[in-house]
């Protein structure tokens, strides 16, 4: 029956995953059939203002910003639909090409990568665009710098520098407005990575992104049982210590009781012995311990009518095999009119 049972989870598992999956594509189509659409046409216009030579440059170059923004936005939505997508044959251009491009056009690139196989789709895409941006940043904003770029195994994923040195000349365009770094951050979580970029100390510019082997997307078959077995594995030995904790507290309290019960209601055999019948009450309380050991128990023989009794330890150990003896004394207007020895049976 346990068997039968993981079986079924199994089967649910899968059933979700590949509901999960249909899921994906539908709003990927839906979202490059419609968005994606309004997008490309919302470019356009904005682009026939650009170039439009009847408005005032000022204008002009408000158009150019808001096109610019409007292809940055298709080109995140068009992220987010490859990583819905998941698009496992989807080629992508290696870091080698990606770099030999760059130095034909006259830049000079170092590169150190090591064997990584062939990763992921959405991974590599995500590679490839964090190095693109990242070498056409350095081209805009600091010309002639050299560029490296270095990308080796980490645990589980990938360890991604782009790093270019100090400008050496003024660049030609402006500052940017930091959208493209923007979106690179923005792409780089959106598969489970940590993406960081800023100056150097000694000048320059790095770009630095640790990306997973697989998209925060993807599961992994089997895991929902294997992820069950593994809290129930942590549920059980918790219940267990917990248990544990809580029994051995019970018994470490009431063995400190009896303990404590023991020790502080012990009449000294000695002083037992020297008292008399007829001492008043206030003679025999100065030698008598601070606590009695029982109220009322169940005593033979019978105390004294019209009598109040006090019972006391005989001994301090309460696991002693005379330890429900008891020294009873008990008192009548305020004398001693009865003293016992209650050995219990053996």
């Amino acid at each position: 029956m346990i068997q039968a049972g993981w079986d079924r989870a199994e089967l649910w598992e899968r059933e979700a995953e590949q509901a999960r999956t249909r899921e994906r594509a539908r709003l990927a189509a839906e979202m490059h059939d419609l968005v994606g659409h309004e997008l490309a046409q919302a470019a356009l216009s904005v682009g026939v203002l650009e170039v439009t030579a009847t408005l005032p440059a000022e204008h002009r170059e408000a158009a150019r910003a808001a096109r610019a923004g409007v292809t940055a936005a298709a080109e995140r939505l068009a992220d987010a639909v490859r990583l819905l997508r998941a698009e496992q044959e989807e080629t992508v251009e290696s870091v080698q090409d990606i770099v030999d491009r760059a130095r034909r056009s006259g830049l000079h690139v170092d590169l150190v990568a090591d064997d990584t196989g062939q990763p992921d789709a959405v991974i590599a895409r995500t590679i490839h665009r964090v190095i693109a941006e990242s070498i056409t940043n350095a081209i805009k904003h600091a010309p002639g710098a050299p560029v490296a770029v270095r990308l080796e195994r980490a645990a589980d994923g990938f360890e991604l520098h782009v790093v270019n040195g100090p400008a050496h000349r003024t660049p030609t365009e402006a500052a940017g407005s930091g959208h493209g770094l923007l979106g690179l951050s923005e792409r780089v979580t959106l598969v489970g990575g940590r993406f960081d970029a800023g100056p150097r100390p000694g000048g320059g510019f790095e770009v630095s992104a640790y990306l997973p082997d697989k998209p925060i997307t993807t599961v992994a078959p089997g895991s929902y049982r294997k992820h069950v077995e593994q809290r129930v594995r942590h549920s059980a030995r918790r219940t267990v210590l917990l248990a544990a904790g809580i029994s051995a507290g019970v018994v470490i309290s009431v063995l400190g009781y009896l303990v404590f019960d023991a020790a502080t209601s012990v009449l000294e055999p000695a002083d037992y012995h020297r008292l008399r019948i007829g001492q008043t009450e206030s003679e025999v309380t100065t030698v008598l311990p601070a606590r009695t050991r029982v109220d009322n128990p169940d005593s033979r023989p019978a105390p004294p009518d019209g009598s109040s009794c006090r019972y006391y330890s005989t001994h301090a150990n309460p696991f002693d095999e005379r330890r429900h003896d008891l020294y009873r004394l008990c008192f009548r207007d305020g004398v001693l009119v009865g003293k016992d020895l209650l050995t219990a049976v053996p």
